[in-house]
């Protein structure tokens, strides 16, 4: 009974932090235009305000990568043992597999995304 209430619990923080990784991306999405306020020396200011330059729209782009950064997230939080513990895992802990899962993340998404990129630059 334990053990099942464990298993439940795992699922239902990993699912949590998904949604937080989906809401995270779609806030991102719609704050893009933003960058050019924060960081104003930005070279792809053109193309982040003229849609039309594409042929295929923005949020189109997203929606399609969003489900590989959600398996990679996922799978990167499980390797690196999120779920692993009984209790919850300390703040450092789970801060050091976050930075973990960020930095590996990444890495992976900027490689699997790059066909993605090469596809509609051109």
């Amino acid at each position: 009974m334990i053990r099942e209430q464990n298993r439940i619990f795992q699922k239902v923080q990993l699912l949590a932090d998904l949604f937080l990784v989906t809401t995270s991306f779609f806030i991102g999405y719609f704050l893009r235009h933003k960058i050019s306020v924060i960081y104003p020396f930005n070279l792809l200011e053109g193309y982040l305000f003229n849609e039309n330059l594409r042929q295929i729209s923005y949020y189109a782009i997203y929606i399609g990568l969003l489900p590989v950064l959600i398996v990679i997230w996922g799978g990167l939080l499980t390797y690196f043992g999120m779920y692993k513990s009984a209790g919850v895992v300390r703040i450092p802990d789970a801060l050091i597999i976050i930075l973990k899962t960020t930095f590996i993340g990444f890495i992976i998404f900027a490689r699997l995304s790059m066909p993605v990129y090469m596809v509609v630059s051109f």
